[in-house]
Parts: structure tokens; sequence; C-alpha cells
């Protein structure tokens, strides 16, 4: 006999929501072109979405912010690199949550 199971959890849309990866941890870039980054939540985003906060030092570009939508756990951004070869730190930010991804850029 076969047997099957499985788990369900039952959230509150109050609970709170942390960053729980930057992905990739690392990433290679060649010199001005671009990559894709992925923020993960531990939780679906209620309604109305969710504002993560992206920084970098200023090596690569990236948007400032970027809101994971409704009933989603995760969101891509794109990271563009500049004319030099140069290492980075791209750290997107919720609550008290800061997570950080290397970007090397290749020439």
């Amino acid at each position: 006999m076969d047997v099957a199971s499985t788990q369900i959890r039952v959230y509150e849309d109050s609970e709170t929501r942390d960053i729980t990866e930057l992905s990739p941890a690392t990433q290679n870039i060649n010199v001005l072109d671009s990559g894709t980054l992925t923020v993960f939540l531990n939780l679906p985003v209620p309604a109305g979405g969710v504002l993560i906060n992206l920084s970098s030092m200023g090596n690569v570009t990236i948007p400032a912010s970027l809101i994971i939508d409704t009933d989603s756990i995760s969101a891509d951004f794109t990271v563009t690199a500049g004319v030099a070869a140069a290492d980075d730190i791209v750290t997107a930010s919720y609550g008290a949550t800061n997570l950080n991804a290397s970007v090397h850029v290749l020439e």
C-alpha cells in the first residue's frame, strides 16, 4: 500500500515577511552585459505587494527598488555591468533583513 503525505502551512497576512535568499549568491557578468538576480521571501506577499530596497557599491547598475507582487514569493531584477572590470556587492533589504550577492564584472 502506497501512502503519500504532504504538509500545509497556514499563515496570516499580518505575519512578517523576510528575505530568505538573493540568488545567485555570486554572478559573473561581462563588461557592458547584464544578468538577473532574484529576491525570495519566506511567505507569499499579501495584497498590495512588498517593496524591496536595492543597493550596490556603484560598479553595476541596478534599480533602486523592486516590488514583489501579491501572492508571489520572488521577483527578478536586472544587473547591468559598466565599461570596466570590477567587483560589486548588491544588497536587497526589507525590514530588518539584508542579503548580499557578489557580482564580478569581467573583461
